[in-house]
């Protein structure tokens, strides 16, 4: 690994590029359902490690594996512990910003342990305010006891997050205040002494998890014609569907895998009884490639 710095705060470490940075980059910003799949190289560059055993930064390994699908990755001394992490400066920024605002809900990713009998356990962090919040953990044994890739996901707030006093840690409820202000998220991997020697950790596809927001619907008569409008919202996408008897369902033609984010009109011609509801879920947008240095 290569020795970057020694970690005061994240936010202290990079203010200097930070004023630049947002001067020339303000293109570049969160977007709901973000994904960074690791796939370009400079992507995975722009992320960092932090060593709790040194308290210093480096830079991540990636594509360990060379199968096709690329990752980042890490070793772990046991008895210690590392962070892999973003930042403003990572993935063009699109995985720190106001939470609240974008209406995340959660973040997850593909999570790889070498040996999980030798893992304490793993958690996902975000720095907000300078402080940081930790998610539940992720045991060694009961979550990579399969000794394969793992999908983890924590919900901001159906899930116990906690902060680290000098007690020990406290749970805490993470309030819209304290989401719309994310500077640095990351997975922590914490080594157990059960190895003697170290030992190899890795993410794919790290996310962040649009709130799905139900439509609020509008509905009118035109003439003879039945109109249905909504909202659209960014990530989400939608179907309207048509019953004549609340059972049988069958999607509107023309009005299927509807994505955008403005006002949406729906016209049908009125001929007897019909019900309508819309269906929507939310996708994910693979964060683009970041230009080499």
């Amino acid at each position: 690994m290569q020795l970057i710095f020694n970690r005061e705060s994240s936010i202290a470490r990079i203010l200097p590029f930070l004023l630049a940075w947002s001067i020339g980059v303000t293109a570049f910003g969160q977007v709901r359902g973000s994904v960074e799949t690791f796939d370009n190289e400079p992507n995975a560059m722009s992320w960092f490690v932090y060593d709790f055993g040194d308290g210093m930064f480096y830079s991540p390994g990636w594509d360990v594996f060379m199968d096709g699908d690329p990752d980042l990755f890490t070793i772990v001394e046991p008895g210690s512990g590392v962070s892999l992490l973003a930042d403003v400066t990572s993935s063009r920024g699109e995985l720190v910003g106001d939470f609240s605002g974008n209406r995340i809900a959660g973040m997850g990713c593909e999570a790889f342990v070498e040996d999980a009998a030798g893992l304490d356990y793993a958690e996902f962090y975000f720095v907000s305010d300078g402080v940081f919040y930790f998610s539940l953990e992720f045991g060694g044994l009961e979550t990579f006891g399969s000794d394969d890739w793992v999908f983890i996901t924590v919900d901001f707030k159906e899930d116990p997050w906690y902060l680290l006093g000098d007690e020990g840690f406290t749970e805490v409820e993470l309030t819209d205040e304290i989401l719309s202000s994310v500077t640095e998220v990351g997975v922590d991997f914490f080594a157990n002494d059960a190895r003697t020697e170290s030992m190899l950790v890795a993410i794919d596809d790290f996310v962040l998890f649009p709130e799905t927001i139900l439509p609020e619907l509008g509905v009118a008569r035109t003439g003879s014609d039945f109109v249905l409008s909504f909202v659209r919202e960014v990530s989400q996408e939608y179907k309207v569907m048509k019953s004549p008897d609340l059972k049988d369902w069958k999607d509107l033609e023309g009005h299927s895998e509807i994505t955008g984010d403005s006002i949406y009109t729906v016209t049908d011609p009125l001929a007897g009884k019909a019900f309508y509801q819309v269906e929507t879920d939310f996708f994910l947008t693979i964060i683009p490639d970041v230009d080499p240095p």
